[in-house]
């Protein structure tokens, strides 16, 4: 049951049938989903997340699971999923750390959830999905697009020749055409795809395997900083990749002159073999 109130989405998930006389009970007894930390969840889950199901000796249904594991430097973000889960779906879900390892991992049963995803359009295929009510807001697909930024992106600050830009790629398994479509519309830039593949050894089978990903590229420019700034970086809790696109941002906003040496993403890519150097972040 979706109850939409001061243009708040509130939807109902539990399996138990109570009777409510005022709306008031209702809302005390559900849980409200706050729109904006939901869409960051999904993005995170998309990226970084691994949706499970699988058998349970003894039991006639099988458990939905989706568990997520991070290294350290990636911890905040695995806070935030945590303290989203219980702001939205009132799970109290606990981090553990991996045993001989420098990684932790959180898990979070679903099975109940599963008609939410499915009346919000939130999709688990291996594939960046943002669902059709994140695409009419800035605020949503903003925070849809920090979560994947803080799962599988990265921001590198270079100087190419006289050129300047930061860069943030997204890592995926495919080429995530409804993602760079998306990215290209409500943040107005351009987008490039690059394939990769890389020859892995793998000493205990003694066989190579080649491995295939895809790469999305765009730039931070004078088209979609102010987009970044105010609906991107304020939901991005991985430090080192937000004060990345910050540090960038200002010194474009402190000198509009400098920024006229910002290289679009056509440009960038008929410089990739030129010689580059990192700038001091």
């Amino acid at each position: 049951m979706n109850i939409f109130q001061n243009d708040k989405l509130f939807l109902t998930f539990s399996t138990q049938k109570t009777k409510f006389s005022k709306i008031d009970d209702w809302m005390k007894e559900k849980t409200v989903l706050t729109s904006t930390e939901l869409a960051y969840w999904i993005g995170v889950v998309q990226s970084d997340g691994i949706f499970k199901i699988y058998p349970v000796k003894g039991r006639k249904h099988p458990r939905y699971e989706i568990s997520i594991n991070v290294s350290e430097k990636s911890l905040p973000m695995l806070f935030k999923f945590q303290e989203i889960c219980k702001n939205v779906f009132n799970r109290n879900v606990k981090i553990f750390k991996i045993r001989k390892r420098n990684a932790w991992t959180l898990n979070i049963r679903v099975k109940s959830l599963l008609d939410t995803f499915h009346k919000l359009d939130i999709k688990f295929n291996k594939s960046f999905n943002s669902p059709t009510w994140c695409l009419g807001s800035p605020e949503l697909f903003g925070s849809y697009l920090a979560g994947v930024i803080d799962g599988d992106g990265s921001v590198t600050l270079t100087k190419r020749s006289e050129y300047l830009y930061c860069l943030i790629r997204i890592y995926s398994g495919n080429e995530e055409k409804e993602l760079v479509n998306h990215i290209k519309k409500i943040l107005n830039c351009g987008v490039s795809v690059q394939k990769r593949t890389k020859k892995n050894y793998f000493a205990k089978e003694n066989r190579f395997i080649n491995g295939t990903w895809y790469e999305l590229h765009f730039l931070v420019s004078s088209k979609n900083y102010e987009f970044l700034k105010i609906f991107v970086l304020p939901h991005i809790t991985i430090n080192y990749k937000k004060g990345k696109i910050q540090s960038f941002i200002q010194k474009f906003e402190s000198n509009k002159s400098w920024g006229s040496r910002i290289v679009s993403i056509k440009a960038y890519n008929g410089l990739l073999c030129q010689p580059w150097e990192k700038i001091p972040s």
